[in-house]
């Protein structure tokens, strides 16, 4: 039978794998407003658990998620740096 340590773990780390997908894509529709590029052409990488780079259309930006992060509404990305322009795709 299984134990409840091991079912504790496996949905702890359900939940948590649904928070960074939550915290990815409200981070994604954020960032293509601040950076007026189309969600499609940016790419995202996770820095911390919390933290995403993001870039596309010349741009990069970094954003910190705020909140609980369960659904779209429970969290919130904060651009942690001024929008600059991306110098590595030149």
């Amino acid at each position: 039978m299984i134990s409840l340590r091991v079912l504790t773990a496996f949905f702890v780390s359900m939940l948590l794998m649904g928070c960074a997908s939550t915290m990815k894509s409200v981070t994604l529709k954020r960032a293509a407003f601040d950076l007026d590029c189309p969600e499609n052409q940016l790419e995202i990488q996770e820095l911390t658990t919390r933290t995403w780079g993001v870039r596309g259309c010349g741009k990069r930006a970094t954003y910190i998620t705020e909140g609980e992060c369960s659904t779209e509404g429970s969290c919130r990305p904060i651009m942690n740096s001024g929008k600059s322009q991306d110098d590595s795709q030149n």
